[in-house]
C-alpha cells in the first residue's frame, strides 16, 4: 500500500529565495576572510638592516657600511652595540650619509636617540657608521656582532669581518 504525499507542499518560494541570498552571503564573506588573509603585503618592519662590518686594525674600530635599509628605519630612535661572547657592549657611533657626514652624528646606546641636529632621519643604502669601544667594551675583534636595533625594521646583526 503507498500513501501518495500529495498534500504536502515544499518550503515556500520566498523563504527559499531568502535562504539561497543568505547561504550566497555567508559563503562570499567566508571566501573573502580567507582570500585576504592569504594575500598580505609584507610589513617593512620585519626588514632587517643589511650590511658589512669591518675591522680597521690601525684605528681599532669598526666600520659599518648600510647596503640596504626599510625606509621608515629611524635613526632617532635606534641602538647600536657590539656583542662579545654573547655579552651587549655600548659603542660609540659616528654615522656618515653617502655624501658626507651628518650632524650630530655621536650616539650610545647609554643616551638612545641622541643625535643633536640630525638633518637625516633614517637609515638608507651607501650610509657608514664608525664605531668605537665605550666604557667597559673590549677591544674588538672578528667574529663580533655589531647590532643595530630600532624602530621601523626587526633586529639586525652583522658579523664583524677582517
Amino acid at each position: 500500500m503507498k500513501r501518495v504525499w500529495s498534500d504536502r507542499k515544499g518550503v515556500s518560494p520566498v523563504i527559499a529565495t531568502i535562504l539561497m541570498v543568505a547561504i550566497t552571503v555567508v559563503l562570499a564573506a567566508v571566501l573573502y576572510v580567507m582570500v585576504t588573509g592569504l594575500i598580505s603585503t609584507p610589513s617593512s618592519t620585519n626588514t632587517p638592516i643589511s650590511g658589512t662590518a669591518k675591522l680597521q686594525s690601525t684605528t681599532a674600530t669598526i666600520t659599518v657600511t648600510i647596503a640596504s635599509a626599510p625606509a621608515n628605519a629611524a635613526i632617532s630612535t635606534s641602538t647600536v652595540t657590539v656583542i662579545s661572547s654573547g655579552v651587549p657592549y655600548t659603542v660609540t657611533a659616528s654615522l656618515y650619509t653617502a655624501g658626507g657626514k651628518s650632524n650630530g652624528n655621536y650616539w650610545t646606546t647609554a643616551s638612545v636617540g641622541a643625535w643633536g641636529n640630525v638633518t637625516v632621519t633614517t637609515f638608507a643604502a651607501g650610509m657608514t657608521m664608525s664605531l668605537t669601544p665605550y666604557g667597559s667594551c673590549p677591544a674588538f675583534a672578528v667574529g663580533m656582532k655589531v647590532q643595530i636595533s630600532g624602530t621601523g625594521f626587526s633586529l639586525s646583526q652583522i658579523t664583524v669581518s677582517a
